[in-house]
């Protein structure tokens, strides 16, 4: 969606994903509008997006009311392509004590627990076995995190410093798509207007 911090959602490839993110709700009837009361953890909703490390929990709120699983985003004209995250952590640049810092956000990132709770480990072999063995509990699926990873992936959008402005105003763009009040290409028009204001202020 951002290249160079510049807007691409208005190009052709990004058009057809938002025709998709459209259509899936007013075409085919597989994703609920905003506001429908279907929900995943009652049965009234097939398909869940959610992060991996959030979805031992849902599977824990279903709790065998029905079989549930794990499933890569789907792949598109070029390929598969995924998003990674870990346990992030910052270190205060006013801190007066940057070393002890910096250790304990390594260890947090790295050595810590903290994945149990939230993220996923930032090890792949801690991925392979522990996490696996741990996903193994909720789901039949319990390779695909590690499928996913093995192909292109990119850090999690959140980090970046304008997220809150960003998808404050994309949001809002996307609720009138999905309920029909814009057109794909109005969209994209108004996402990369609000895209290049934001940072055009950096």
């Amino acid at each position: 969606m951002i290249r160079n911090n510049r807007a691409v959602i208005d190009s052709p490839e990004a058009q057809r994903g938002l025709e998709l993110f459209r259509d899936v709700s007013l075409t085919h009837h597989i994703a609920p509008q905003p506001g429908d009361s279907a929900n995943f953890e009652r049965g009234t909703q097939a398909l869940r997006y959610a992060w991996t490390s959030e979805a031992p929990n849902i599977a824990k709120r279903v709790d065998g009311a029905f079989p549930v699983d794990l499933v890569t985003m789907p792949t598109g004209p070029a390929g598969a392509f995924h998003v990674a995250g870990g346990c992030p952590v910052t270190v205060s640049a006013t801190t007066a004590y940057p070393e002890e810092a910096y250790k304990f956000a390594v260890w947090f990132a790295m050595d810590s627990d903290f994945w149990k709770l939230l993220g996923i480990p930032a090890s792949m072999n801690v991925i392979r076995r522990e996490y696996r063995s741990y996903l193994a509990e909720f789901f039949k699926s319990p390779d695909v995190p590690i499928e996913a990873l093995m192909g292109p992936t990119a850090v999690e959008p959140q980090t970046h410093l304008h997220s809150s402005e960003l998808s404050g105003g994309w949001n809002p763009i996307l609720t009138s798509l999905s309920q029909g009040r814009i057109s794909p290409a109005e969209a994209a028009v108004q996402i990369t207007r609000h895209i290049n204001a934001v940072l055009g202020a950096q």
